[in-house]
């Protein structure tokens, strides 16, 4: 527990493990990203088909349809679930490892309705990035706990139905070229001039939204005023052709 985090798993997140040391196992995500989780957290058991994305940064597990029932967890957006039932503007929901309750059906995204065109997808993915403002700055954090650059613009995506790498460096490697600025839901990315270190995502012009060390959290920016933005920035990629 006191290694360096690279990155957080949602529940219902599908792992390979790879090998096992006393109580911890080294996994590969869907995506081939490694690293070391701990073993009691994860279960066997398949995850349920999942229906809808929690599409709030985060959203509370009631006992019940109603806002005055006890609290049974929280439910972080991004993460997949499975509706079994509606009842008056609440969803139930069953998460993977059979845990249920209900949230509010206005916090989730039906996978049946995600944006299917390019310009719907860009002013999803633009709309859903200012529900996160002020969310904190965690390297490796990847939630509405706290959450790092490249787990920001990953998420949003995600939202949208896009699937990117997990790191900065990678996405700068599997996105493809544009001209900077790039359109609203790009991505710029800024560096040493060698290795791409961090991400943001184009609100259009220069303007971006990004989970900052600098500024601690989720916030606007405009690249051409601050200076060592200007001075790192390393070119524009997208996902979203």
């Amino acid at each position: 527990f006191l290694a360096e985090m690279s990155s957080q798993l949602l529940i219902g997140t599908e792992l390979e493990v790879l090998m096992q040391e006393d109580a911890w196992v080294f996994t590969r995500q869907d995506d081939g990203y490694l690293g070391w989780t701990y073993r009691p957290y994860l279960g066997p058991e398949p995850q349920a088909e999942a229906t809808h994305f929690v599409s709030a940064p985060l959203s509370l597990l009631l006992s019940a349809a109603n806002s005055n029932a006890p609290l049974a967890s929280r439910v972080l957006g991004g993460t997949a679930v499975r509706v079994a039932a509606y009842e008056d503007g609440w969803a139930q929901l069953i998460l993977a490892g059979g845990q249920s309750g209900w949230i509010l059906a206005s916090d989730l995204r039906s996978l049946d309705a995600l944006p299917a065109t390019e310009p719907a997808r860009r002013e999803q993915i633009v709309q859903d990035s200012f529900r996160f403002v002020g969310v904190p700055y965690l390297w490796g954090g990847g939630s509405a706990f706290g959450i790092d650059c490249s787990a920001f613009v990953r998420l949003l995506h995600r939202l949208s139905g896009v699937t990117l790498p997990r790191d900065s460096y990678m996405q700068f490697d599997a996105g493809q070229p544009i001209e900077p600025p790039g359109q609203p839901g790009d991505l710029l990315f800024f560096g040493n001039g060698l290795r791409v270190t961090h991400v943001a995502l184009s609100l259009g012009e220069w303007r971006i939204i990004h989970s900052s060390r600098a500024r601690n959290g989720v916030y606007e920016d405009d690249v051409q005023a601050v200076p060592h933005l200007i001075e790192s920035f390393m070119g524009a990629k997208t996902f979203l052709v």
